[in-house]
């Protein structure tokens, strides 16, 4: 979020980043085009993360690090981002459905 309120909508293109959040459990298709764009654009890594907010939600969109090493460390989960060495996973689920389970 911006101060401010709101999305990051166009200031992303002006902040020192290492990667953008293109996939979570909330996010619209137009969202995620819009993030994958970005991404693409700005030639940083894509992510996902479920932002889960009900147990239906969980692992619906996560992050797969492939390490360089055996040494799993927030150095190496960092690093491991910033190279790329990473997939994000998304698995759609219904608003409504989701909603059910509270």
């Amino acid at each position: 979020m911006i101060a401010g309120g709101g999305g990051v909508k166009d200031h992303i293109y002006n902040l020192n980043i290492d990667a953008i959040e293109v996939y979570n459990t909330s996010s619209s298709k137009k969202a995620v085009e819009k993030a994958l764009n970005a991404a693409k654009t700005l030639n940083k890594p894509a992510i996902g993360s479920s932002d889960a907010h009900t147990v239906r939600e969980l692992n619906t969109s996560y992050t797969v690090i492939y390490f360089a090493d055996d040494v799993i460390n927030s150095k190496t989960i960092i690093d491991s981002i910033k190279a790329g060495r990473i997939k994000p996973y998304f698995k759609s689920v219904s608003r409504f459905f989701s909603r059910l389970f509270r």
